[in-house]
């Protein structure tokens, strides 16, 4: 019995991830490509473990493997600045970690398991040095790429990979993820859909009053006063990054009803290319890094453009 948290959602990506390993050509690259927070990562452990598993104790497997401690098992991921926080990219350097991990002998298996957590994170000089290695693979030696953006991946790194393609998690899923009751599993999937891993974040009782009062104020919002008060609400969600995604999937989600409920209407294309113009306003905030209070006030002042459509026209 393996002690590795246990994995909702991806059974076929992982059957068919050992169905390989029981045929004669079983590919020595994978990538696991999908949305982030929907559970790549641990699918991934879950396939190591499998795999080390035919000769050992999966337990004693497991607990090691979660601590960085197994010999054969070696995971690549961006390392930690000063200040112990995640650097934006996996350099050559951390690459070249896998030259050294590969000419060792293996010590409790035939196999060895790399994984590549946010393969999508390679810098140039890291992706040419994994090509490499991946263009003469070590002998019982198997890669797993985890990408958010496969993407951003060189096409010659994906052509050398067998690719599963995961997708956010059924509600029911979700629930059992989060281990919460029926309501607020399904409140939560509505404004973020089958993606657990940003919907810890959410369970915070802070975020869920904020939550609540932005919904409230755009059902009600009708006057210059019901918009200077829906501000004052989007100001609430500047504390950190993770809780503007939140304002920009709620707002998102709400503009698009609006256009779903003006289908047919004369003011129908006005909605829509408003719309569009929130969409194309949170692609900008990314590529030119506005600060967060920034950030709101630019939703707000296209939400109040979406919102007096039907005065002006």
């Amino acid at each position: 019995m393996s002690v590795l948290p246990k994995l909702y959602g991806h059974s076929l990506q992982v059957e068919s991830l050992k169905k390989a390993m029981d045929g004669q050509r079983f590919p020595h690259a994978w990538i696991f490509s999908g949305p982030k927070g929907i559970g790549k990562n641990l699918a991934a452990l879950h396939c190591a473990h499998h795999i080390f598993s035919q000769n050992d104790a999966p337990e004693a497997i497991a607990q090691k493997m979660q601590v960085g401690a197994y010999p054969d098992f070696l995971v690549v991921a961006p390392s930690l600045n000063d200040k112990g926080e995640q650097k934006a990219n996996i350099t050559a350097e951390e690459i070249r970690r896998i030259n050294d991990f590969v000419q060792q002998t293996t010590l409790a298996q035939k196999w060895r398991v790399i994984l590549i957590d946010g393969a999508d994170l390679m810098n140039r000089h890291a992706s040419n040095a994994l090509l490499k290695v991946l263009e003469d693979p070590p002998k019982y030696t198997i890669f797993f790429l985890v990408t958010h953006n496969k993407g951003e991946l060189l096409q010659t790194i994906i052509s050398r990979c067998q690719i599963l393609h995961f997708k956010p998690v059924s509600l029911q899923d979700f629930r059992n993820i989060l281990d919460v009751d029926d309501v607020t599993a399904a409140d939560l999937y509505q404004i973020i859909g089958g993606v657990p891993g940003e919907a810890k974040d959410m369970l915070d009782p802070e975020l869920g009053d904020l939550i609540g009062g932005l919904q409230r104020r755009l059902d009600k919002v009708s006057s210059e006063t019901d918009l200077a008060d829906l501000y004052k609400t989007m100001k609430g969600f500047s504390s950190s990054a993770m809780h503007i995604n939140v304002l920009k999937k709620i707002v998102l989600q709400w503009a698009h009803s609006i256009v779903l409920e003006q289908s047919g209407s004369h003011l129908m294309q006005h909605y829509v290319t408003s719309y569009e113009a929130l969409r194309n306003l949170f692609d900008q905030e990314k590529r030119f890094s506005l600060d967060r209070a920034q950030t709101i006030s630019c939703i707000y002042f296209e939400l109040k453009t979406f919102l007096t459509i039907s005065k002006v026209n």
